[in-house]
């Protein structure tokens, strides 16, 4: 599927590819399109026998600001903004709760 997509976008004038997926940001150059991983906003899988890393394992947003031939991309974070392990999370409930 992804070699079919692959030829699809060859003739094309891509320069960005935006993603959310996985939970951790990245950005990274292939070929002439920029990649941009956006982090999760709510929580990280800091464990990776749970999830690989891949990228950078924090919560954040990526702001982007697009003009007629070119973007910028920022990799944001809030003030204060805490990474939360989801994982961890759920354990500390647990133990709570019995």
């Amino acid at each position: 599927m992804r070699g079919r997509l692959v030829d699809l976008l060859s003739n094309v004038n891509l320069r960005l590819v935006a993603s959310g997926h996985v939970h951790q940001r990245r950005d990274f150059t292939r070929g002439n399109a920029r990649h941009i991983w956006a982090p999760s906003t709510g929580f990280i899988l800091r464990s990776n026998e749970v999830q690989e890393l891949i990228g950078i394992k924090e919560v954040g947003l990526v702001e982007y600001r697009f003009q007629p031939d070119s973007f910028e991309v920022r990799h944001v974070r809030a003030p204060a903004q805490v990474d939360i392990d989801l994982f961890a999370t759920l354990e500390a409930t647990a133990a709570l709760t019995g």
